[in-house]
């Protein structure tokens, strides 16, 4: 008998719900920071961080929408390692939401031989691409990560993620410009 109500509330709820229709939209940028390595101290050293990251949303069908999805990174830190992982981002809009706070958790892992927690927040550019799954997004990235399992170690980073299409571009244009399409006048 007490299952009924939950379960008519349950179908209401359900039945007024309004479709789903947003489609995936993906990015995929290089990022370069300025980052702490340490392993006894937070900071012990300073070095060069950069590497490369993708994600996919889902959920999202305008700039004032949320979003989740997976994230995969490939970089490395000082040059002396290589570094990769993947985990979730959640998309939360803001200002309208052109300029929206992008927070990553994930695993990563240095070499191969350790396991790490890792978070990023990014904020900056991401507006919704309402003409394709593309989006384009550059802005600031801090971010951190700490061994869970290895030897010790952790990095911290401050830096900017320059969306992959605007490293493209040259060689796009460069591509076009070698391969000029014949003037369909002539």
């Amino acid at each position: 008998m007490r299952a009924t109500p939950l379960v008519a509330t349950f179908m209401a709820l359900a039945s007024g719900a309004a479709p789903l229709h947003a489609e995936p939209e993906w990015n995929v940028a290089a990022q370069t920071s300025l980052c702490g390595l340490g392993t006894t101290r937070v900071w012990e050293k300073t070095g060069f961080c950069g590497g490369f990251r993708g994600d996919v949303l889902f959920g999202r069908e305008r700039n004032a929408d949320y979003a989740l999805g997976p994230y995969a990174s490939f970089g490395t830190a000082t040059f002396s390692d290589v570094r990769f992982g993947g985990g979730l981002s959640l998309l939360l809009p803001t200002l309208e939401g052109d300029f929206p706070v992008v927070l990553s958790a994930g695993a990563h892992s240095r070499n191969g031989a350790d396991l790490r927690l890792a978070g990023e927040a990014f904020f900056g550019l991401r507006s919704h691409n309402f003409h394709g799954h593309y989006a384009m997004a550059s802005g600031v990235v801090v971010g951190a990560d700490s061994v869970v399992s290895g030897a010790p170690g952790n990095t911290l980073y401050v830096g900017l993620q320059i969306d992959g299409m605007w490293l493209a571009l040259p060689f796009i244009l460069g591509y076009e410009w070698l391969h000029k399409a014949p003037d369909p006048g002539d």
